[in-house]
Order: structure tokens, then sequence, then C-alpha cells
């Protein structure tokens, strides 16, 4: 009985810590609009892509943002809408700075959500980016 009490207290933990572990992975296009004025490039962003999440949940999505270049330092900022299949959704700020736009590391935070999603509103999450074609990006993004 001692050794059955362990293994269900065990999975028990394990359950609770993989349930508060997210991930998700995105591929889409970007479409640029830029500007250039000295040392300093302001491009316009919007994105269209396809994601699926841990929780096998499956959607589309849209961002409109801006990348400002300064003098090879790259700061980007984009809000983004996801609808999943049973169009549930939920809204995300996307932030980088970086010296190289092909790949980096950024952050997500999730602003607003549908009921189904409003566990995403108390996430900390990372993203990885690699941008391939010069415009298609493949995105894995992980929350603990």
């Amino acid at each position: 009985m001692k050794h059955i009490s362990i293994i269900l207290i065990s999975f028990f933990i394990l359950g609770n810590v993989i349930a508060n572990e997210y991930s998700m992975k995105s591929i889409g296009k970007n479409t640029f609009k830029s500007m250039i004025i000295n040392n300093e490039k302001l491009t316009i962003v919007e994105v269209d892509f396809t994601w699926i999440d841990s929780l096998a949940n499956y959607g589309t999505g849209f961002c409109y943002g801006s990348i400002l270049n300064d003098n090879n330092q790259i700061s980007l900022n984009n809000f983004c809408e996801f609808t999943d299949s049973n169009k549930s959704k939920f809204w995300s700020k996307v932030q980088r700075v970086s010296s190289n736009l092909e790949a980096g590391l950024g952050k997500q935070e999730f602003l607003k959500a549908s009921e189904k999603y409003k566990f995403l509103l108390e996430k900390k999450c990372k993203y990885a980016v690699s941008f391939f074609q010069e415009t298609n990006f493949l995105l894995e993004l992980k929350c603990e």
C-alpha cells in the first residue's frame, strides 16, 4: 500500500508540473513595408500564420507590428490574434530586441483570452524564431 501511495503522489506532482507547461509552434509568412531615414529603418509588418499547441489545439492567426532597425539594433513589437478550430480566441504582444532579424529569442505576453484560454494570461513565455526565404518563419513558444 505504501508503494501505491508513493506512485500516486508522484503522478500527481508530475501531472501538475506538466500541466503548468505550455508550448506552441507556428509557421507563417510576413509582409513588409519599409522606410529608411538616415541610419534608421522602420518596417511595418503584417503576419499570417498557422499554429498548434501542446494541448492539441490548432488554428490560424495574424499580427500587426513594427520593426525598428537603428544602426543594427533591432526592436520588434507585434500584436497578434489567435483563433482556434472552434473559433475561441486569444491575443498577445510579441517583443524582441536583437542584432539579427533572421533568427532570435523574444518574449510573448498574452493580453486577453476567451474562457478556454484564460490560463495563458498567467504564463511567462519565451520564443525562438527562425526565418527562411526572407519572409517565411518557424516559431516555437515555451511557457511556464
